[in-house]
């Protein structure tokens, strides 16, 4: 069964507004300007360092975040269009399997770097799936 994908090249200026209100007040206070400035999904897949420039994003630190999150936006569109629901089960299944297996197998109370590690890699196992979900449920 094929997913239901996201295509971002398609979101319209209002979406890209709320999608990037998500990411935290440091990138919402330049919603205004991006939507005045007419950003689009089509826009937002191709932004470079000189766009945001001007765009009025000058701060390089806000630039990289900015960019950060679109470099995981297209990852996450790429991998949604590929993938089955199926296969995003069994792929958090096996990660959380894994985590729990490290957990069980901790001795002291504190939690160790590559526990961590284990426990970002099922959170994003987990995302796309329940955005499946959330997307099936919706429609």
């Amino acid at each position: 069964m094929p997913t239901t994908s996201i295509n971002v090249a398609e979101w319209s200026v209002d979406q890209v507004a709320d999608w990037l209100s998500g990411l935290g007040p440091t990138v919402a206070r330049y919603v205004p300007a991006l939507r005045e400035r007419g950003l689009d999904g089509a826009k937002l897949l191709t932004l470079r360092c000189d766009d945001l420039e001007y765009l009025g994003v000058h701060v390089i630190g806000h630039q990289e975040l900015l960019l950060e999150a679109v470099e995981h936006l297209r990852n996450f569109q790429f991998e949604l269009s590929r993938e089955c629901v199926q296969q995003l089960a069994l792929r958090v299944s096996v990660v959380a399997t894994s985590l729990l297996r490290a957990l069980q197998a901790q001795r002291d109370a504190r939690l160790h770097t590559q526990t961590l590690a284990d426990v970002a890699r099922t959170v994003h196992a987990v995302k796309p799936l329940d955005y499946l979900i959330q997307k099936v449920k919706d429609e």
